[in-house]
């Protein structure tokens, strides 16, 4: 029987002899390092290692952090919507989360069910050849940083690669995940700036086409947001920010809200919706423009009921009675454009836009009769549009509408009467 040391040929046997000397040298370093060196020494040795060994890797390391100062990065919205698409089978941990609705309640019908790489996870994409490696990472412990790794070889395709990830989000919103509309969390406001704005799924059908507005209106506010989109470089040639404010203003039921909602689906635009009153100061108000993106719009409601605080740059302003405003808000390049939505009401032009929007109907004998009484009684287009969605049948719904303004007009006769006037 052959011994245990003729068990391996001498080659092996060098091998193993060589392997042992090795690990009792390491354990001796590892244990001088440790327990004999100056804590001050042994932190600028692992220091020196660590940067010596950096020097020797061909990565690059960028990091695209979620503040700017006290300014969000748009680059790290873009990137958080990117690592969404690059889940695949590979990944171990995900990050879930629900998108909820506006109008949406929290449970599974009510919400969008969004999946993103989770902290800690690395995932891979490639661009014109070169690849990139992600990482989720967070040096807080509220939200996380987005880093990615490349070859320094291919360092000069990382500014091509990081728009193209910007623009491919654009291009989603464009293509038809809509605009969000963000909530400001006025108590968080004193924490995390970037955590006071909460988004939600912005899905109001409201378009320019289905407005029920004056053409001639309709017709120059879509030319003037088309005009504004267009000229960015005009305004940093001539020294003027970049914005453009709307003040919307008129009844109740007369469309504000309707328009602002056309405007942020026919721009693409994100909301952000502002309630000045829940604001002690214009600090905290700083604090929230600071934490918006750059192409949005900014809605502040009842503008007028809104005494001590105000702002300069907002898009726009829904207001009942512009005569309660300040003249200084009122003049060009805080509010360059004015919109007045309730002058007459609901116009018979008006009405033909709500009557195909809601029954399909370009023409009824009954049409007659509805603008006849349109031109002496006003009605909102909000009240017309509750009359059209009580009935399915059209001709039901019409007559609904004969009998809405037949009464309003009832009611106004005998209001004049009763003041006495003839």
């Amino acid at each position: 029987m052959a011994s245990a040391a003729k068990a391996f040929p001498p080659s092996a046997s060098s091998a193993l002899s060589a392997a042992a000397s090795l690990a009792a040298t390491a354990v001796l370093v590892r244990t001088v390092f440790r327990d004999l060196l100056p804590d001050s020494l042994r932190d600028y040795l692992s220091s020196l290692a660590t940067s010596l060994a950096a020097r020797l890797s061909p990565e690059v390391t960028a990091v695209v952090e979620e503040l700017d100062g006290l300014r969000v990065e748009p680059l790290y919205r873009a990137a958080e919507a990117h690592l969404a698409s690059l889940v695949s089978p590979s990944v171990r941990r995900l990050r879930v989360s629900r998108r909820h609705p506006l109008d949406g309640a929290p449970n599974a019908a009510g919400g969008l069910l969004l999946l993103t790489v989770g902290r800690g996870e690395e995932v891979v994409d490639v661009f014109d050849g070169a690849w990139f490696r992600w990482r989720s990472e967070s040096s807080r412990e509220i939200r996380p940083d987005r880093s990615r790794h490349a070859d320094s070889k291919h360092l000069p395709k990382l500014p091509a690669y990081l728009s193209s990830v910007e623009g491919r989000l654009a291009a989603e919103q464009a293509a038809g995940r809509g605009p969000n509309i963000h909530i400001a969390r006025y108590e968080s406001r004193y924490e995390n700036v970037a955590d006071v704005w909460r988004p939600a799924d912005f899905r109001h059908p409201a378009t320019f086409d289905t407005m029920a507005m004056d053409p001639g209106l309709k017709r120059a506010v879509v030319e003037d947001l088309t005009r504004f989109t267009q000229r960015r470089e005009y305004y940093s040639r001539v020294g003027r920010p970049w914005k453009r404010g709307y003040l919307l203003h008129g009844p109740p039921g007369t469309g504000k809200s309707s328009l602002v909602a056309a405007m942020a689906n026919f721009l693409h635009y994100d909301i952000y919706d502002l309630e000045l009153t829940e604001l002690s100061c214009n600090s905290e108000l700083r604090k929230l423009l600071v934490a918006t993106s750059g192409r949005s719009i900014l809605v502040v409601e009842d503008i007028d009921c809104t005494v001590e605080v105000s702002r300069d740059d907002s898009r726009s302003r829904p207001a009942h009675n512009r005569l309660r405003l300040d003249p200084a808000m009122l003049r060009p390049g805080r509010m360059d454009m004015h919109i007045h939505l309730g002058l007459g009401y609901c116009s018979p032009q008006a009405f033909d836009v709500l009557a195909n929007n809601y029954h399909r109907v370009k023409d009824h004998p009954l049409f007659r009769v509805i603008k006849a009484l349109l031109g002496e009684v006003e009605a909102t287009p909000a009240e017309i549009a509750e009359e059209l969605m009580r009935e399915e049948d059209t001709d039901k719904a019409l007559s609904g509408v004969i009998e809405l303004l037949e009464r309003k007009k009832q009611q106004a006769e005998h209001s004049t009467a009763k003041r006495g006037v003839i």
